[in-house]
């Protein structure tokens, strides 16, 4: 799952109504990303746009300039598109996606946070604020705590004080606890234990696969598909578990009027 499919992600006039496609040509998106001719003459055009006062080229231009690592010019272009009239919670999803590919982390918690309390149905600004939020140093002006309520509001588990460093074995020996509770039938004290292993390592995704499991069984869709998100953060590669992860996320969002909100990336 790539941002691309929801970059766009709007309130639409303060109601949320549903997800949009950002497309970026396709010499620039995709796995292939096209031939290298085909890719410089895409980045011309949008370059051509943006320069023209295009905002949408402009807004689509800095988040490939953010993606290749250009932080400063990345942020001047999502601010020129922002002055153009571009909605700004895309602006917001586009620097913060400039401010992790720098590592600035902070940044882009302000950033994701921003659009998820104007957005609380977009999945992808939650689980971005997540991952930052995990190992940002937070300087005094964000309040953490309550980045984190907002986060446990929409179902997604944080820990107050995730162990560092990490431990990867009380991980493991927790998720195996985790799993045999499952299998069992007892899924409260698998979410204590499945906890409890996010505490310890907050980078394995065994954790969120059996919480997605777990508060599943118990018909919590909210925290199910937060931790199936969270899954899919954490993982990669092309699966049959994640195409079904994929499913189960999108028949979700299709109950609550969202479809499309899973796409990938164009």
């Amino acid at each position: 799952m790539h941002c691309l499919a929801e970059i766009a992600a709007l309130p639409s006039r303060a109601v949320w109504l549903r997800f949009a496609i950002f497309a970026l040509p396709m010499a620039l998106a995709g796995p292939a990303r096209g031939r290298p001719e085909a890719r410089a003459d895409a980045l011309a055009e949008l370059q051509a746009a943006a320069r023209s006062g295009d905002g949408e080229a402009g807004l689509q231009l800095a988040y490939v300039l953010g993606r290749q690592g250009d932080l400063a010019g990345a942020i001047r272009l999502a601010n020129e598109a922002l002055a153009a009239g571009v909605e700004p919670l895309r602006v917001n999803l586009v620097r913060g996606e400039a401010y992790m590919q720098a590592d600035d982390l902070a940044d882009a918690v302000r950033e994701f946070f921003e659009v998820v309390v104007a957005a609380p149905q977009n999945g992808h600004a939650h689980v971005q604020l997540w991952l930052a939020l995990r190992a940002a140093e937070l300087p005094p002006a964000i309040d953490g705590a309550r980045v984190r309520a907002v986060l446990r509001e929409a179902g997604f588990f944080i820990p107050d004080a995730p162990r560092r460093p990490r431990d990867p074995a009380a991980a493991a020996r927790l998720e195996e606890k985790g799993f045999a509770h499952v299998t069992a039938g007892r899924f409260e004290k698998a979410i204590a234990a499945f906890h409890e292993a996010v505490a310890a390592d907050d980078s394995r995704a065994q954790p969120f696969r059996g919480l997605g499991i777990a508060h599943g069984r118990l018909d919590q869709e909210g925290p199910s598909v937060a931790a199936w998100r969270l899954y899919l953060a954490l993982t990669s590669g092309v699966t049959r578990e994640r195409r079904q992860v994929e499913r189960v996320i999108l028949d979700a969002e299709r109950r609550r009027g969202l479809g499309g909100a899973q796409g990938s990336e164009p």
